[in-house]
């Protein structure tokens, strides 16, 4: 599928892919360590996954995470967070 701001082409068949740009690479200790920076310039999100808020409802999305080295891991319990001034608090 042809991409909206970016020329790399998108995945076919995916219920949600994101059109990026390297924003910055970061280099740190004493290994060869970076930390990729990038700039989310469009979201594609499938229409099943939105939500009557027009929000993405995460539990039909079912996210796969990276958390670091061969380490995966899915959303388990899901709760809502009320915003404060000087941080959350869960409701």
């Amino acid at each position: 599928l042809d991409s909206d701001t970016i020329s790399s082409p998108r995945l076919f068949d995916t219920d949600v892919s994101l059109e990026c740009e390297l924003a910055d690479i970061i280099n740190f200790g004493e290994e060869d360590y970076h930390l990729v920076v990038g700039k989310v310039n469009m979201f594609h999100v499938a229409d099943h996954l939105i939500d009557k808020n027009q929000r993405i409802n995460t539990q039909a999305l079912d996210p796969l995470m990276r958390v670091g080295g061969p380490n995966y891991a899915r959303v388990g319990e899901l709760f809502e967070c009320a915003y404060l001034t000087n941080g959350y608090k869960e409701k």
